[in-house]
């Protein structure tokens, strides 16, 4: 197999990814403005089934992570007080 092959073998939807998070997982979001926001937006979905589970990242940009709308099954820890942890600082 070359490696196009490979490669168009391994990809998937963003709901397929989020299905191996599992309760009590550590998610990292990765640095500044790379942030996954579809993937971001897959986990959301998922908030009913999953509980405790860590989201990492720093010096992220908005727009807000929906994952942040779900305290009940999501931690979004920012390493870095970025403008994202300022805006979300003033809606507390």
């Amino acid at each position: 197999m070359n490696y196009w092959n490979e490669y168009k073998a391994k990809l998937t939807t963003p709901d397929d990814a989020v299905k191996v998070v599992e309760c009590g997982d550590v998610v990292d979001y990765g640095f500044f403005n790379g942030k996954p926001v579809v993937l971001d937006q897959a986990l959301a979905r998922r908030a009913p089934e999953l509980k405790d589970v860590l989201i990492y990242t720093a010096v992220t940009l908005p727009p807000v992570p929906e994952v942040i709308k779900h305290p009940e099954s999501f931690t979004y820890i920012d390493w870095q007080w970025s403008k994202l942890t300022r805006l979300l600082h003033t809606q507390v």
